[in-house]
């Protein structure tokens, strides 16, 4: 009877650590769909809640129960239907509904496992882990979905939206064709159109952690426990840049040079809450989107992170953050995140390609499709043929000083 009690417990809390990672999993799909900053933060969180509340049961189920960490795998039943509407362009209310079911499903496994532990006698443990996760799922009763069987390496089994929309509170004010940011780290001045740029790639980088937790199977528990904190991380960051950007909006307007480029910007900004100047290109989601899982995570953090953790410890140690006491506080949590993210980024390259040689070959061609993806976004924007963008880019590469 013990035997049996402990068995339909440990299945039972397995099926909840699944249903709660798949509703975590399905919050990643509505956060690349929702343009807002603020919203996607909110997603963000919930990515993050959810997929932590599932490492929270399978690290208990390993503690008590020796039970190993699962390979990740959705539903069967939801991938049909997941890719018929990602490729239809799902609106966040349709991926919601599926969200809402799989939350109700996670909570009544909870209060099935609580039953099962209370007919227990070591079931005290238990029931105050899933006695706190039952209090913060909703309770409503929905069908919702049977666990998925993961494949035998890390595959596509979904593909994500193709693009992405910007907050509506950005505008296309130049291209980067043209060069780089407008914007200048030595100039204070600058440190407003900066920071609102710096939104506009932060907020890249959560999405693109969505569509990796959305788009792979076969990948460990853990994988979606970093990539969750680390979209979370990223959309936090998004919405600082972004206060950061606005509390210093007026100051900008008053002291920019006249000639400044995204003077304009700050001002239509300032009039209807609307405007500010960032590349037409967009935020470059596509490029990344484009690449295999390895490739991402070179372009992601061994290119963007690593170096972006210096910089943001260089940032937080600058002039300018010793006279904003927010930029400085804000700036020093950015670096310590970014360096956690460097660190997975690595950690989870290794594990796809164990051999140094498949790293490095994986890193030049990751390297080299990057470019030919930003050149190809650049001639769509510009409505010109890929090869005459192509010498375009190079021309300016060659031309630009070293």
């Amino acid at each position: 009877m013990l035997d049996s009690l402990l068995t339909s417990l440990t299945d039972t809390l397995g099926t909840l650590r699944d249903a709660l990672l798949t509703a975590g999993r399905l919050t990643a799909l509505a956060h690349l769909r929702e343009p807002r900053l603020r919203a996607q933060h909110d997603l963000a969180r919930e990515v993050s809640l959810r997929v932590e509340q599932a490492g929270a049961v399978q690290d208990f189920l390993a503690r008590y129960y020796n039970v190993r960490e699962p390979q990740v795998a959705w539903p069967a039943a939801l991938v049909e239907e997941l890719t018929s509407w990602l490729e239809s362009g799902a609106p966040v209310p349709a991926i919601e509904h599926l969200r809402k079911r799989t939350l109700a499903q996670a909570s009544g496994l909870a209060e099935q496992a609580i039953l099962l532990a209370r007919s227990n006698l070591h079931g005290g443990p238990t029931l105050q882990l899933v006695e706190a996760l039952h209090a913060s799922l909703p309770n409503e009763c929905l069908g919702g979905f049977v666990s998925g069987e993961a494949p035998e390496q890390p595959r596509r089994v979904l593909r994500g939206p193709s693009e992405v929309a910007l907050d509506p509170v950005f505008a296309p004010a130049f291209s980067l064709a043209d060069g780089p940011e407008p914007t200048r780290r030595d100039l204070d001045i600058d440190k407003c159109p900066e920071c609102w740029c710096l939104a506009v790639r932060e907020c890249m980088a959560s999405e693109l952690c969505a569509l990796s937790i959305a788009e792979y199977d076969g990948l460990p528990l853990a994988f979606h426990r970093d990539f969750a904190k680390q979209c979370w991380d990223e959309a936090r960051h998004a919405l600082f840049f972004l206060d950061v950007a606005l509390e210093l909006l007026p100051s900008f307007v008053r002291d920019a040079p006249r000639g400044h480029p995204l003077l304009a910007s700050a001002k239509q900004m300032l009039a209807e809450g609307r405007g500010l100047g960032v590349p037409a290109e967009g935020n470059l989601y596509s490029v990344v989107w484009s690449l295999e899982l390895a490739e991402r995570l070179v372009v992601m953090h061994l290119d963007s992170e690593t170096p972006g953790a210096a910089q943001a410890l260089a940032d937080a140690r600058g002039p300018f953050a010793q006279t904003n006491a927010t930029y400085r506080s804000g700036m020093e949590v950015v670096a310590r995140d970014e360096a956690t993210h460097a660190r997975l980024g690595q950690r989870w390259l290794k594990h796809l390609l164990p051999s140094d040689a498949e790293r490095e070959e994986t890193m030049t061609r990751a390297r080299y499709l990057r470019a030919i993806h930003i050149v190809r976004v650049m001639a769509q924007q510009r409505g010109v043929p890929l090869m005459q963008m192509a010498q375009a880019f190079l021309s300016q590469t060659q031309e630009a000083p070293r």
